[in-house]
């Protein structure tokens, strides 16, 4: 009987055991699953994106597509006949070098077929030129601009066919004149270089220029070729002679107020990748619009068959910050002139000293905020509820007694800095953007530095918010 009584009691005891809980096990309880409300709060809510601010430049350019001119004389043919060239497009020819010959009878063309003497004669070099062309006008070529097709193909035909040139061909002139093959040659009349391309736009001046001088669609050059049959007083070829040119488009005012400053501007030429300085002036064309003109002194070897080019204008090289685009707000802020800054106490915080009204009257309580910007010898300052100096309160320059209201406003554009763990918004100064992005000056008091964390969604937030990155 005792013996079953005491296996009852141990079963009593184990069960009191099972059940009860001390005091260290209640603690783990609680945090536990105040650990998982966390976690849980923690994945429910928004998740704050932000951007670090980084250094980086920036060039604000203008493109534009303009129009050449060139010093140009246009040579016209002595005879009619097969017209052969001696020398290719854009090469330099001196006075009274052979330029091209014209085959009246048909004997010199005959002579070089029945001779083997019509493949071409290329280097390495020039296949690896025609390759880079090539190259450049397929990663440039754009469907509005359709029309270079056309051009490209002449220069590349051009190209081939010069390569064929009798002058081409070791000894040619010797086995010539042991056939007794009669052919009229022609010399060149001035230095200079050489373009087959004639276009009517020759010897064009500036103020004769108009919008439709720049319809591409209209451009009517015509292609001499090696090997084309040409009438007498037909245009052959033509004769660059001068290292001068000068490059027109049209302009908006907006634009040639900022060209007229600056007086020299620096052009790009992306399909030649090629970068100049030039003179820049302004005038006024035959239908009475405005037209920009950029003067160069070098490099027309680069435009020999070219009439079009595009171009881009740098205007607003900056360096500094580089900032997102959408991380920019912009917001009303309360104007404080900088006299009425102070320093509180023995420490070096800056602050206003603000008047206080009580019972016992008026007194003066310096205040520390955060301060958004500096610029033009005004502070800028967040007008927000919970603010020590807010829209109507007074400020005092101790140094004077002079009172200050606040109460102007001016709307600055700014970003939302995070660093402290809750929204202050930083009043910025754009020098250049492109699409995507700002760049903003670096080194502004109570401004942005590098590494700083700024929102990338600020339209979501207000001054003072908490942030949980």
């Amino acid at each position: 009987m005792t013996k079953n009584n005491n296996r009852e009691n141990n079963r009593k005891i184990k069960r009191n055991r099972r059940f009860r809980f001390n005091i260290a096990q209640w603690v783990f309880l609680f945090l536990f699953a105040y650990m998982c409300y966390l976690v849980i709060v923690y994945l429910m809510r928004d998740k704050v994106r932000f951007y670090e601010v980084s250094a980086g430049s920036m060039a604000e350019d203008a493109k534009y597509t303009g129009l050449i001119l060139k010093a140009e004389d246009v040579e016209k043919s002595t005879a009619a006949g097969s017209v052969n060239y001696f020398v290719r497009e854009g090469r330099h020819v001196s006075v009274g070098q052979r330029v091209y010959a014209i085959d009246g009878t048909g004997s010199l063309t005959k002579f070089i077929k029945d001779n083997g003497l019509e493949g071409l004669n290329i280097s390495n070099a020039d296949i690896k030129k025609i390759k880079n062309d090539l190259s450049l006008f397929s990663s440039d070529y754009e469907d509005e601009n359709f029309a270079d097709v056309y051009s490209s193909k002449y220069l590349l035909n051009s190209s081939l066919l010069e390569y064929a040139t009798p002058d081409s061909f070791e000894g040619l002139e010797d086995k010539l004149k042991a056939e007794n093959i009669q052919y009229t040659q022609e010399l060149a009349k001035e230095t200079g270089l050489v373009s087959f391309i004639i276009d009517g736009m020759e010897g064009l001046n500036p103020e004769a220029v108009t919008k439709d001088s720049f319809d591409m669609s209209k451009y009517n050059g015509v292609y001499i070729n090696a090997g084309q049959k040409v009438g007498a007083g037909t245009a052959v070829y033509k004769i660059i002679n001068s290292e001068d040119w000068s490059l027109v488009f049209p302009l908006d005012g907006e634009k040639a107020r900022t060209y007229e400053e600056k007086g020299n501007l620096t052009v790009k030429f992306p399909t030649k990748n090629l970068s100049l300085k030039a003179a820049y002036s302004s005038f006024n064309g035959a239908d009475g619009e405005k037209y920009g003109k950029l003067d160069f002194d070098r490099y027309v070897i680069n435009f020999v068959s070219d009439r079009y080019v595009e171009f881009e204008v740098e205007t607003n090289k900056a360096s500094g910050l580089k900032i997102p685009k959408k991380t920019v707000v912009e917001r009303e802020l309360l104007v404080i002139p900088e006299r009425f800054v102070s320093k509180g106490g023995n420490t070096t915080d800056l602050g206003f000293n603000k008047e206080v009204y009580s019972d016992k009257g008026t007194s003066i309580q310096f205040v520390t905020v955060d301060i958004c910007g500096l610029f033009d010898e005004n502070y800028y300052i967040s007008d927000v509820a919970d603010s020590k100096l807010k829209a109507g309160d007074y400020i005092v320059d101790i140094n004077t007694n002079e009172r200050y209201k606040l109460e102007t406003k001016n709307t600055l554009r700014g970003v939302y800095n995070i660093n402290k763990g809750y929204a202050v918004f930083k009043a910025i100064e754009i020098l250049a953007s492109n699409d995507e992005y700002y760049t903003i000056a670096k080194g502004t008091k109570y401004g942005l530095n590098v590494y700083d964390h700024i929102l990338l969604d600020p339209d979501k937030v207000k001054d003072k918010d908490f942030i949980y990155q």
